[in-house]
């Protein structure tokens, strides 16, 4: 909890940068608004911290394996109408403290896909990971983050840093059916990184969309 804690203030300082020099390039945002977006950003990490502590989380578990959790992404993933054999080996890969299966990138910190855009792309889930634990917890969080973000985003539509629009696989996901069912904290999180790829990948579109995720959090 306390690294989780030291990496959402961190992420926090640096999202403060980024609308810092927004404030200075927008002319249209004056003092008062200055104040405003404070504000939002403080709001913003007390909010993720007070849902994070009512969230159900996964625990960690020895009786489940690489393979069982394998099973349960996919069987999920089947159940929301992906195709699943277009993945490599025809399931979701998973790396464990002491196990793996399915081949998973070693490199994955917690959710990826290798092979973007081609057949037999791989998903991978580092089941360690902190991000896991908060934000794969109901069936409709699993669909439309490792569904309509990993799968279709990334591995039928090919989106990715690499083609600078990782930003539209976010966008495919707000726009599945399965967002409006998703916890709050997990729309929060993925709310936040979409705002940040936005802005690196497609600056004129993220100013237009900034009033929207400022209010946002206002729900």
């Amino acid at each position: 909890m306390e690294c989780l804690l030291v990496h959402i203030l961190t992420r926090m300082v640096v999202f403060w940068d980024w609308m810092k020099k927004d404030i200075e390039e927008m002319s249209i945002l004056q003092t008062q608004k200055h104040s405003m977006i404070i504000q939002e950003v403080v709001w913003l990490s007390l909010r993720i911290l007070r849902v994070q502590k009512k969230q159900k989380k996964l625990q960690d578990s020895d009786d489940i394996t690489a393979e069982g959790y394998s099973n349960i992404y996919t069987h999920i993933l089947r159940a929301g109408g992906y195709n699943t054999s277009k993945m490599a080996g025809g399931k979701v890969s998973v790396k464990t403290t002491d196990d793996s299966f399915n081949d998973p990138s070693p490199t994955v910190k917690y959710l990826s896909t290798i092979g973007r855009g081609k057949p037999n792309f791989k998903i991978s889930i580092n089941q360690n990971s902190d991000n896991v634990k908060i934000e794969l917890t109901t069936v409709e969080n699993i669909q439309n983050s490792i569904g309509a973000h990993e799968f279709q985003g990334h591995g039928i539509k090919g989106y990715g840093d690499e083609t600078g629009n990782h930003y539209k696989a976010y966008q495919n996901q707000i726009n599945d059916p399965t967002w409006s069912k998703t916890t709050s904290i997990f729309k929060t999180r993925y709310i936040y990184r979409y705002s940040i790829y936005l802005r690196e990948e497609n600056p004129s579109l993220y100013r237009k969309e900034y009033p929207k995720i400022l209010k946002y959090f206002e729900k």
